[in-house]
């Protein structure tokens, strides 16, 4: 029954569409709803047909008619024959283009670094319009209705008019939307947020019907299947009812949903990739797992799902092709090396092929082999001598990583730099406030690539070396806490002809950060005596409510007896403290007796932890206490000191006989 629905309403959006053909896939997930399911069925084993090569990475793309559109990390968007990989035109933006292109009504959109929406001409890539948003833009279009809905760094989703880039309105969530795409179904645009929430919105006004609280930032994208919602947030895969937002079902995967992948829903199942490396298959509609497959690498790309197949890619430089009901594995392909933005590149079937993205390269696969020549003979044989070979490989762009070829012209010397690539730094918050503050942390990917080989990649940040590379490809590093201020982070990459070049991008850490502290300024005590230590916290204003943490595990000898501690266990004391926005609290005694006489080391760990955010990292302290003996006697050991005085009772007994003596002499 879904199965027919879902045809139903493909069917449908054909005929609205008044463009779109049974083949195409003309935007992310195919169609507004994210469904992530082809309208055609492809089956392995598959062999390469072209391969094209562009001067950065790839991102997912869409396919429309005869034409495949596809963003890079080069700033450029592309047009390709789908029947052989030639480009037909390329269009420059400002920035990186990570965004996955929607066609609709002979017009392409798509969303660039440099934070503005494109409308491009699909025939000849010329600009249309531009629209300008307030950040970056990691999402990509879903168009319905001659109104093109996306989202962008600056915590907005917008919706535009289709023909003029005018906009219709737009919806402040409460944090940036780095990666996760609008779908859109029945009057409702469906979002998530990196503030931990699902939005559904009015399609019409971008009133907010209802939000749904996660837990976890939302980097999926939703998929709107048969009333239900379905999404990817932190460990667990989730189902949203359409109309109010209540959960129906929630799937927890320990690896965690990759942050990235977004669920493809196909008749009864839900399909997923997770960042523990495995594909899952659940039940739409109560969240029962139906199988799941292990691939060699984290998922961040979306799955596709054609016929009885599902086709997606890993970390292991893998494209898979699944069984859709029992998870077997068809098929799989090595292609290049997988970039960061394979989170954004998922596998898309269209007219007979299977497109992957993957070491600067679009692949296009099929399951028709052309032959290079007549077959000689008629003549059958148990093994078939006849020759095949794919179309001929696109020429690449000269600074992405060519294929093999045979002895190539010679050249002109090359003198360019690598291609350098920084994906913007993704924030170790501990408080979700989308600000940068001072102790937090920020991961970088970063990478550079050259058609004559990489020999050193740096990335540096302050002038401070992070790490080095020997070779091309992309890597994630993450920095230390930073202060306060702004500070530059500069990779440097050279080619096997010394040819070197450098990209940098600046970043700021915007105010001061919570503040917490536990210590002492006095080590050393008598036996018997209390020690102070002091737990002092400050949480800066426009903070949420903060709760610091601190545990204490003494050793034999030292006993402590503040109060505010409670005993979690055995030897292990706990005191937590609640810090309003503003507010800070300072001198929480700490006392600790010291019991026995030696040298004392006092195991300690702080963290804190803001509403509605996972804690911060543990800060493990040792900190040692000298107990010495008291100096000051009590009586009874005063009196014990008076009977051991050598002669004393001699002493004594003379001064009493020479008292006796001088009475007696005076009488």
């Amino acid at each position: 029954m879904r199965t027919l629905q879902i045809t139903t309403i493909f069917s449908i959006l054909v005929l609205l569409s008044g463009t779109a053909v049974a083949a195409d896939w003309p935007m992310f997930g195919h169609d507004p709803q994210h469904t992530g399911v082809a309208g055609e069925s492809l089956e392995p084993p598959l062999e390469v047909l072209w391969k094209f090569g562009a001067g950065g990475e790839v991102g997912s793309p869409a396919v429309s008619r005869d034409t495949v559109y596809i963003g890079s990390s080069d700033n450029y968007v592309y047009a390709l024959d789908a029947d052989t990989g030639t480009e037909k035109w390329k269009f420059e933006t400002g920035r990186q283009v990570l965004s996955s292109p929607a066609v609709y009504g002979g017009t392409v959109y798509i969303g660039s670094n440099d934070n503005y929406v494109y409308a491009l001409d699909a025939d000849t890539g010329t600009e249309k319009w531009k629209f300008e948003t307030g950040g970056q833009i990691g999402s990509s279009p879903a168009v319905s209705r001659d109104t093109v809905y996306i989202s962008s760094w600056d915590h907005y989703v917008y919706a535009l008019d289709a023909d003029t880039g005018t906009e219709k309105w737009k919806f402040e969530t409460g944090s940036a939307i780095t990666r996760s795409s609008p779908a859109v179904y029945g009057g409702t645009v469906y979002i998530g947020s990196g503030d931990n929430y699902v939005y559904a919105l009015d399609a019409d006004t971008g009133t907010e019907k209802w939000k749904f609280e996660t837990g976890r930032q939302v980097l999926s994208s939703p998929a709107v299947y048969g009333g239900t919602v379905y999404i990817g947030a932190g460990d667990n895969a989730c189902a949203l009812d359409a109309d109010t937002g209540t959960e129906k079902w929630k799937y927890n995967i320990g690896g965690g949903i990759g942050s990235r992948s977004s669920p493809a829903v196909s008749g009864d199942t839900v399909y997923i990739g997770s960042n523990d490396n495995y594909v899952y298959a659940l039940d739409a509609d109560t969240g029962a797992e139906k199988w799941k497959f292990e691939t060699g690498g984290w998922i961040y790309s979306s799955p596709a799902v054609s016929g009885g197949t599902v086709y997606i890619e890993s970390n292991d430089d893998y494209v898979y092709a699944l069984d859709a009901d029992t998870g077997t594995e068809k098929w799989k392909f090595k292609v290049g090396h997988l970039s960061y933005m394979v989170g954004l590149f998922s596998p898309v079937v269209s007219g007979g092929r299977l497109y992957v993205g993957a070491d600067c390269r679009v692949y296009a696969f099929t399951t028709e082999v052309i032959m290079s020549a007549p077959a000689p003979t008629l003549e059958l044989t148990p093994t078939p001598t006849a020759v095949y070979t794919p179309l001929p490989i696109a020429t690449p762009h000269p600074t992405c990583i060519a294929a093999p070829r045979p002895t190539p012209a010679p050249t002109p010397e090359d003198t360019s730099p690598p291609a350098i690539s920084i994906l913007n730094p993704i924030i170790i918050e501990y408080n979700n406030n989308d600000v940068l503050e001072e102790g937090e942390k920020v991961t970088i990917t970063y990478g550079a690539n050259d058609p004559i080989g990489v020999t050193s990649i740096k990335i540096l940040i302050d002038g401070t070396m992070l790490e080095s590379r020997n070779g091309a490809g992309t890597y994630t590093v993450t920095t230390n806490s930073l202060p306060v201020g702004k500070h530059t982070i500069r990779v440097e990459a050279t080619d096997s002809k010394s040819n070197t070049g450098f990209e940098e991008l600046p970043i700021t850490v915007e105010r001061t950060g919570p503040s917490v502290y536990f210590g002492t300024t006095r080590t050393m005590i008598n036996k018997g005596e209390d020690a102070i230590f002091t737990l002092s916290a400050v949480n800066p204003i426009g903070n949420p409510l903060m709760t610091v943490q601190l545990i204490l595990k003494p050793p034999t000898g030292v006993s402590v007896t503040s109060s505010s501690f409670a005993k979690a266990g055995s030897g292990i004391y706990t005191c937590t403290q609640t810090i309003e926005s503003g507010d800070n609290v300072r001198s929480i005694e700490v006392r600790l007796t010291g019991n026995e006489v030696g040298t004392h080391e006092i195991e300690s760990e702080v963290y804190y932890r803001f509403e509605g955010s996972p804690k911060s990292p543990t800060r493990y302290e040792t900190l040692t206490l000298i107990v010495e003996p008291d100096t000051h006697p009590t009586d009874s050991e005063f009196k014990t000191r008076e009977l051991v005085v050598p002669g004393f009772g001699m002493m004594v007994s003379v001064m009493g006989l020479l008292a006796v003596y001088l009475w007696r002499k005076r009488r």
